[in-house]
């Protein structure tokens, strides 16, 4: 039934294409086309949506209608037919591909290699005129007597270097060797023996081995799979660098002993002696002067990098004051120029206002830079170039906006420059409400981080306690 519906659809899709052969453009879009053209001419509610309509016209304003629609339904035309012309395809292909396993049935079942373990097969056996369904389990495949010979072999060869551990050589043991039940890539179960426990355990852990360097101690490997067994003998000995690392387990158990002999008293004697000799101690102190060393320098490195940020930070806030002072400094214009005062006397009068007002002196950069200009123009600075370095200094195009405006009233004696400053202002007015609401927005950004955080802090404080009465 899969097979004669995937036929279906791509003799469908053959007729399609063949239909909309006369169409320009490779083979998938002259289908797209062509199916567009269709829907609209029977006026299928395919391509008939108002609110599609609606959205490709608020995000294409400019473009024309019918151009735009006709590429957007292409294009959702071809993704379809590319989807449903690969699919059938490759379900095709399957269909194809089970029909060739299933021809004459089947007559064996490949086993796991050796090591993957049995696996499960769902098979269909016909007696007659009845059919049943099985789950066969299939065991993985065994090895004859002569692989796992060789198997063993080559896993012994394996385990000469494994075992080895940190040392250099079998003939020159100084710490624990490395046992291993199991070698990655062959399937056998190892158990170990040792000739000489006290030296060497079945768990490759070194004894007391003072004064016994040089001893030998043969250690054996078993290898199991399933009733075949084989043996593989190592030869260690003892090396002289052993000493030190059984000298540190005598230590280690006289403080054991001790700390047990101690543990009612309040501090616990060290043991003075070790087999007859003196044992002296010293308590090492950490070395913090590299780590202080390279946290100095990475300060040092630091404080010298972020300070061109720093210094960056405090213009783009200069910046900030100067554009929320710009309404504040335009309705005084309006205010001391509507009342007959001159565009020089304005300026000096807002000039003074700001710097008597020491509080707001420091949040309010606009007032030094107006005391700069009113000292040029005491100097003998002409009145308009005043103006313009005052607007340059800025570095805002408020002020520059404003400055102009001064200067040239200077120039053609503008008679309207009082209602330009009112237009000004107001305008500015508008501007000043989206800036600070744009700045109460970023305050609410930059306060999520924290929020998340205390957040998490608070759910870990919840489930913690919960967590701990389940466990």
């Amino acid at each position: 039934m899969v097979f004669g519906i995937t036929a279906g659809i791509l003799l469908l899709l053959l007729v399609l294409a063949y239909f909309s052969r006369r169409e320009e453009g490779e083979m998938l879009t002259r289908m797209s086309f062509y199916l567009f053209k269709l829907c609209c001419m029977r006026r299928l509610p395919i391509v008939e949506k108002g609110q599609v309509r609606t959205d490709l016209e608020r995000l294409y304003p400019g473009a024309a209608k019918r151009e735009v629609l006709m590429e957007y339904y292409i294009n959702k035309f071809r993704l379809f037919l590319t989807v449903l012309l690969v699919g059938s395809l490759l379900t095709m292909l399957l269909c194809v591909k089970t029909a060739m396993e299933n021809r004459g049935g089947i007559g064996a079942i490949a086993r796991g290699q050796v090591g993957e373990g049995e696996q499960e097969v769902l098979l269909a056996a016909t007696v007659g005129e009845q059919t049943e369904e099985l789950h066969i389990l299939v065991g993985e495949r065994q090895l004859e007597q002569k692989e796992v010979r060789r198997l063993g072999k080559a896993c012994g060869e394996e385990l000469e270097r494994l075992i080895l551990g940190q040392n250099e050589a079998l003939d020159a043991i100084v710490t624990d060797l490395v046992l291993p039940d199991r070698v990655e890539g062959y399937p056998f179960e190892i158990l170990w023996k040792s000739s000489d426990t006290t030296l060497i355990s079945t768990g490759g852990s070194l004894g007391n081995v003072q004064g016994r360097e040089g001893e030998r101690v043969c250690l054996t490997a078993i290898l199991y799979y399933g009733e075949s067994r084989m043996e593989q003998d190592f030869r260690v000995e003892i090396g002289e660098g052993a000493k030190e690392e059984t000298l540190k387990k005598q230590l280690q158990e006289a403080v054991r002993q001790q700390d047990e002999s101690s543990k009612y008293e309040e501090s616990m004697t060290l043991p003075e002696e070790l087999d007859g000799k003196e044992v002296l101690w010293k308590r090492i102190q950490t070395e913090n002067s590299p780590l202080f060393l390279g946290l100095t320098l990475l300060a040092a490195v630091g404080v010298f990098v972020l300070k061109d940020k720093d210094l960056h930070e405090q213009v783009q806030e200069r910046k900030k004051s100067l554009k929320l002072e710009y309404p504040a400094v335009l309705n005084k214009f309006v205010l001391y120029m509507g009342a007959g005062m001159t565009v020089r006397g304005s300026f000096f009068k807002i000039a003074a206002e700001g710097l008597n007002k020491p509080a707001e002196k420091s949040k309010s950069p606009v007032y030094e830079e107006m005391h700069i200009s009113c000292n040029e123009l005491h100097a003998g600075v002409s009145e308009g170039l005043v103006y313009e370095r005052f607007g340059s200094r800025s570095g805002l195009q408020e002020y520059a906006r404003l400055a102009t405006m001064l200067g040239q009233n200077l120039k053609k004696g503008n008679s309207a420059l009082l209602q330009r400053l009112r237009e000004e202002a107001d305008k500015a007015m508008q501007e000043d409400l989206q800036f600070r609401k744009k700045i109460g927005e970023e305050a609410e950004t930059k306060l999520l981080i924290p929020m998340v955080m205390m957040l998490g802090i608070v759910m870990i404080m919840v489930m913690l306690p919960a967590f701990s009465a389940f466990e």
